[in-house]
C-alpha cells in the first residue's frame, strides 16, 4: 500500500469512528466466508458496516476520537463493526455469531458512546429490546396515569347516573 493510499484509508476509517455511536472489535480468525458474509448483510440492514482493518492504521485512525480507549486491542486479525444510530442490532449480530456452536469469533472489546465495553456489556446490550420497542414501552408508561385519571373522572358521572337510576327504581316500586 502506498503512502497516499494509507492516508486515504486512515482518514476514511477515522471518519467511520467519529460518526459511529458504537464500534465492536473482534478476532475473526477461523470464521468462514459465509459466516462473515451473513454478518455483513445483517449489519448492513441496520446501516452498519463491518470492516477488516490493519491494526497499525486503525490505531492511527482512533487517535483523538472517543474510540482511543481500544487502541491496545488492535492485535492480531481484527474485524470492526461500526453503527451510527442504534447499537443494539450490531451487538445482537456479534452476540449471535459468538454464541453459535462452531463459531470462532471472539470479541476483543468495544466502545459504546465513549465508554469501553466487554463481553458482559455486549450480552446485556444484545438482550435489550430494540429502540422502537423501548419507545413504545415508554409511551405506554406515559399514557398509564392519564388513562387512570380519565377513568376516575368518568367514574363520577357514572356513579351519579347509577344513583339516579336507583332513586328512579325505588320510586317506581313505591308507586306500585
Amino acid at each position: 500500500m502506498k503512502r497516499e493510499e494509507k492516508q486515504a484509508f486512515i482518514s476514511e476509517l477515522k471518519e467511520k469512528f467519529e460518526s459511529s455511536s458504537c464500534a465492536l472489535l473482534a478476532d475473526y480468525r477461523g470464521l468462514t466466508v459465509s459466516q462473515l458474509s451473513q454478518m455483513r448483510s445483517k449489519v448492513r440492514q441496520h446501516d452498519g458496516v463491518l470492516q477488516v482493518v490493519k491494526n497499525r492504521l486503525a490505531k492511527l485512525a482512533c487517535r483523538n476520537t472517543q474510540f482511543e480507549t481500544v487502541v491496545d486491542d488492535f492485535k492480531g486479525p481484527t474485524l470492526v463493526g461500526f453503527i451510527k444510530k442504534d447499537p443494539i442490532p450490531l451487538a445482537r449480530t456479534f452476540y449471535d455469531v459468538i454464541q453459535e456452536e462452531d463459531s470462532k469469533l471472539k470479541l476483543k472489546s468495544g466502545v459504546l458512546q465513549g465508554k469501553k465495553i466487554g463481553f458482559a456489556e455486549l450480552q446485556e446490550l444484545a438482550q435489550c429490546p430494540s429502540r422502537e420497542v423501548l419507545l413504545a414501552q415508554f409511551l405506554s408508561a406515559l399514557q398509564g396515569p392519564i388513562r387512570s385519571f380519565v377513568q376516575v373522572l368518568g367514574g363520577v358521572p357514572r356513579s351519579f347516573v347509577q344513583v339516579l337510576r336507583a332513586v328512579e327504581d325505588k320510586k317506581k316500586q313505591e308507586g306500585k
